[in-house]
């Protein structure tokens, strides 16, 4: 099995049970939402954490311009966040 759905078939069943337990009834979130939901939790609401895996998949998806512009407005934001 490739490692990609591997990670698919282990991940998917967590998104539905997302789906079901963290949001209102009537919802209808995306499988991106419940990610992002799991990837915040996961990383314990650490936004240094959040922002590095964020930059490391726009890494691995070949967006390197994007990861460059991101990586440089997050340090931007993290340099002045104190003065304001």
């Amino acid at each position: 099995m490739a490692l990609e759905t591997k990670i698919k078939s282990i991940i998917d069943p967590l998104i539905e049970e997302v789906k079901e337990t963290c949001f209102v009834e009537g919802a209808n979130p995306s499988d991106a939402e419940c990610f992002g939901l799991i990837m915040s939790k996961y990383m314990v609401w650490n936004c240094e954490n959040i922002v590095g895996a964020t930059l490391d998949a726009l890494e691995d998806s070949n967006y390197h311009s994007l990861n460059t512009a991101f990586k440089n407005t997050y340090n931007d934001w993290a340099n002045h966040r104190d003065l304001a």
